[in-house]
């Protein structure tokens, strides 16, 4: 057959078919999102919302988001400024970021389906309410009827308001509702145990957003601000290290900030570990095994954790205008490994532990010491917040490792009969019990002729 007649013959092939299933597509989208996980999807949408609208760089005083459920429905409020119209007719409805529209400065959102894959995730029904300072917008779906469209993957306004003028302040903000919901989704909103574990996870993701006046309430309960603190003193020094990752002028390729800080804190082994934030979401938090420090990193060997590293604490902070150059996975719950950005910085969080591991070290072997000088210290520090410590450098101890002093000491406990330790103790001539066996051991050393200096 010449290649002429093969030519014409493969026009006129009937295209292979390769349109996306929107029930496949659910299931994708949900599978492996927690129902906790989806709601923070919504919050950091909220946060986002008033990080482009605060007037305060360092504040976010005034605003607010509310998150309401039970076995009936899912609700969240904010006064975060609204969605623009022309965003939701064009961009947040879509699954996955147009290419079209470039990355926002300094946000939280990266993926484009936090919202969606939320409501899918929750119910057959979902209702989003909208007023900015200009536009208002109603969007009321029945997720079935959608789904059992095949062609058309659009939603639909009920409400289409733009070009308002002289809208209250009070008005503005978004409302999502999501009702019929999934049977095992009912479930969870009546558990005493999701209601706890979700103002957790909400109150540790937006720590940072929560400590700047950020008011965040789940079932009328608003979530405590926590500063992030390490101890402090003129004798313990908490690390801190700062770099920037290559970038240019072209927000493209944007620099990333990172900072280190590295010390210690109140001893609980479930709290004990790394923590890392993205753009001041928090992504990962306690992490005790080797995706962080923890093992054989280079030349550096971190042990294993356990009890004995009980007070370590360390902190990683990324922040970079283009998000999607920080290296968060896409569930924001955990850390991409093989991201850039965390190759280049995980070698200076191993270094940055290792001398917070020896100075605890140093502390546990005291337990065997006639003495508590360093735990003393510890005890003493204070907590000082994270960005008050501007001070350069690695974790330093020294000065209160250097006054320990004099040849290691170890301690003796043995137990003999009351009768004999009192007669001993009148002997010597001494007032405390602790004293008869200072006193028997040194007679030994010197009848022994045992140098005890």
């Amino acid at each position: 057959m010449c290649a002429k007649n093969v030519q014409e013959q493969q026009t006129t092939f009937p295209p292979v078919k390769a349109n996306p299933s929107k029930d496949i597509f659910i299931r994708m989208l949900t599978k492996d999102l927690s129902l906790a996980d989806a709601i923070l999807d919504l919050a950091d949408n909220s946060v986002d919302g008033a990080r482009r609208t605060k007037k305060k760089p360092a504040s976010y005083e005034g605003f607010w988001i509310h998150i309401e459920f039970s076995g009936d429905f899912f609700r969240i409020t904010d006064n975060c400024g609204g969605i623009d119209l022309d965003v939701a007719k064009n961009y947040a409805f879509c699954f996955g970021k147009p290419d079209d529209r470039n990355p926002e400065r300094g946000l939280i959102g990266e993926f484009g389906v936090g919202m969606k894959r939320a409501v899918f995730k929750m119910g057959g029904k979902f209702r989003v309410e909208s007023t900015t300072a200009n536009s208002h917008f109603v969007i009321d779906e029945n997720v079935e009827k959608w789904r059992r469209n095949k062609t058309n993957w659009d939603f639909h306004f009920q409400e289409y308001e733009p070009g308002l003028e002289g809208v209250p302040r009070e008005k503005i903000g978004t409302t999502i509702e999501v009702t019929s919901l999934h049977e095992e989704i009912a479930s969870e909103f009546a558990s005493a145990n999701f209601r706890s574990e979700l103002q957790q996870r909400l109150q540790a993701a937006h720590q940072d957003a929560i400590s700047h006046r950020l008011s965040v309430k789940v079932g009328g309960f608003t979530l405590p601000a926590e500063s992030i603190t390490l101890k402090t003193s003129p004798k313990i020094r908490p690390g801190y290290f700062a770099m920037n990752l290559n970038g240019s002028p072209k927000k493209e390729a944007a620099p990333i900030n990172v900072r280190l800080f590295t010390g210690i804190s109140e001893s609980d082994p479930k709290a004990a570990g790394w923590y890392i934030y993205c753009n001041g979401r928090q992504i990962v938090a306690a992490e005790q095994k080797d995706k962080t420090v923890w093992g054989q990193i280079g030349d550096i060997n971190i042990p294993k954790m356990h009890n004995q590293f009980s007070r370590f604490r360390g902190y990683a902070f990324f922040d970079c205008e283009n998000q999607s150059r920080l290296p968060w996975t896409t569930t924001k719950q955990g850390i991409d490994i093989e991201s850039f950005a965390y190759k280049k910085v995980r070698p200076e969080m191993v270094r940055m532990t290792r001398p917070v591991i020896n100075f605890l070290n140093r502390l546990d072997q005291e337990q065997e010491l006639e003495t508590t000088l360093i735990a003393d210290a510890v005890n003493k520090a204070m907590d000082v917040s994270l960005f008050d410590i501007a001070d350069v450098g690695e974790f330093n101890a020294e000065r209160v490792l250097s006054a320990e002093g004099g040849p290691k000491l170890l301690r003796i406990s043995y137990k003999k009969p009351a009768d004999q330790v009192r007669k001993v103790k009148e002997q010597l001539e001494v007032t405390k019990i602790s004293e008869v066996g200072e006193v028997t051991f040194d007679y030994y050393c010197k009848y022994e002729e045992i140098d005890v200096d």
